[in-house]
């Protein structure tokens, strides 16, 4: 059923490696700040629905050669380890407000400063709003 459209744009499959692709980026940025490090780089997108369209579209464009389980493993393993990075994080660090790359008002000098906690927890409300998608998606294509 990967192959069968989610929206639009994109297949389930498509759904997937957008998924995946977010896994590893909120992965590599609780990383850079577990380091103590700051970005340079930034996602910039309208405050909106549509979210960061450019940087998605690139994202999944980049995985549509992959196979259903290589987008699975990028997810699970990027989750594993975003995990293991909050449990290793000092406390104050974990809720200290940072500049992430997200930079909501479309402007890349203005990034979104916020917890890593709480973009952490984000990371989780976004996988359950597109798992829920997706089991709509499965259900109706059963019927």
């Amino acid at each position: 059923m990967g192959a069968r459209f989610a929206n639009a744009a994109w297949t389930l499959k498509d759904l997937l490696a957008h998924l995946a692709s977010w896994a590893r980026e909120f992965r590599s940025e609780i990383a850079t700040v577990a380091r103590k490090e700051s970005f340079d780089y930034a996602i910039p997108f309208a405050m909106s629905i549509l979210g960061p369209n450019q940087w998605n579209e690139r994202e999944v464009q980049a995985r549509r050669e992959r196979t259903l389980e290589e987008i699975f493993r990028e997810f699970d393993e990027a989750t594993a380890r975003l995990q293991d990075l909050v449990i290793e994080m000092e406390e104050p660090v974990l809720y200290q407000p940072t500049p992430f790359p997200l930079a909501p008002s479309g402007n890349p000098r203005e990034r979104l400063p916020v917890a890593p906690a709480l973009l952490v927890s984000g990371k989780c409300l976004h996988d359950r709003y597109h798992y829920a998608q997706i089991r709509k998606l499965l259900a109706r294509f059963r019927e």
